[in-house]
C-alpha cells in the first residue's frame, strides 16, 4: 500500500471517529463542517479551539482568541480547513455561515508574533498609560501600538522619541489582526541610526517590579 493511500485511509478513519471531512484536497487540508456547540479555553480564558456537535474537534493559537470570538459564536454552523493532528484538527480556516466571517490563521500558528524583524515608522499620538504613572507603550497616529516595558521609558534615548508628535522607528515582533496590529519593541529610536536595544523584563515583573529595578533599555 503506497503512502499516499495509508493517508487517505487514515483521514477516512478519523473522519469517522471525529466527525472531520474525509475529502483531502491537493493542497493537503481537511475540511470539516458542524456547528459549534463549544470552545475550548485555556485557565485564562482565551479560546484556544472549537468543539462542533458532530464530535469534530478543532484546534486554534490562543492569540487568535479575539477574532475568534468576534467572528464565530456558539450555534453558528462553520466550515473549518486545516491539518489532520491525531483527534484534532489544528485550524488554518474557519468560515462561519451564520455571520459570514472568515478567521484565517497563520501558516504557523502556534508562534505567537509573526513578523519577528518587522520594522515601523510613524508619528507618535500618545502615550499609553498604566497604573501608578507607569507606560505600557505608545499609538501611534496610523493606529499602530508600540509596547515597551514601563521601564523603558526611564531611558533618556528612548523618552526622546516617545512623546506625541516625535518621529519614531521601531523594530521587533508585529502581529496583526482584525483588532489592530501592535509591535513588541525590540529596539527603537528616530530613525534607523540611532537605535536603542529594548530588554523586555521576566513578564512576573511588569505589573510588580523589584525594589530599586533598573531600567531594562540599553544604548
Amino acid at each position: 500500500m503506497t503512502n499516499r493511500k495509508i493517508f487517505l485511509l487514515a483521514a477516512s478513519l478519523l473522519a469517522g471517529l471525529t466527525g472531520v471531512a474525509a475529502a483531502q484536497p491537493a493542497h493537503g487540508l481537511v475540511t470539516a463542517h458542524g456547528t459549534v456547540s463549544h470552545f475550548t479555553l485555556t485557565p485564562f480564558g482565551s479560546i484556544v479551539g472549537l468543539q462542533l456537535s458532530n464530535g469534530a474537534q478543532v484546534l486554534a493559537p490562543p492569540f487568535m482568541s479575539t477574532q475568534i470570538a468576534y467572528s464565530v459564536k456558539l450555534g453558528d454552523q462553520v466550515t473549518v480547513q486545516g491539518v489532520s493532528m491525531g483527534p484534532v484538527l489544528r485550524a488554518m480556516q474557519i468560515s462561519d455561515a451564520t455571520s459570514h466571517q472568515t478567521v484565517t490563521l497563520p501558516r504557523k500558528p502556534f508562534h505567537h508574533h509573526h513578523g519577528a524583524g518587522a520594522s515601523v515608522t510613524g508619528t507618535v499620538a500618545s502615550v499609553i498609560n498604566g497604573p501608578r504613572d507607569r507606560h505600557f507603550g505608545v499609538m501611534l497616529t496610523n493606529g499602530t501600538e508600540l509596547a515597551l516595558p514601563p521601564t523603558a521609558f526611564s531611558v533618556a534615548a528612548v523618552a526622546s522619541v516617545v512623546k506625541p508628535g516625535a518621529r519614531v522607528m521601531a523594530r521587533g515582533a508585529k502581529t496583526a489582526s482584525a483588532l489592530g496590529t501592535v509591535l513588541k519593541v525590540k529596539e527603537i529610536g528616530a530613525d534607523s541610526s540611532h537605535l536603542t536595544m529594548v530588554t523586555w523584563p521576566h513578564w512576573r515583573h511588569l505589573h510588580h517590579p523589584k525594589p530599586g529595578a533598573k531600567p531594562t533599555a540599553a544604548q
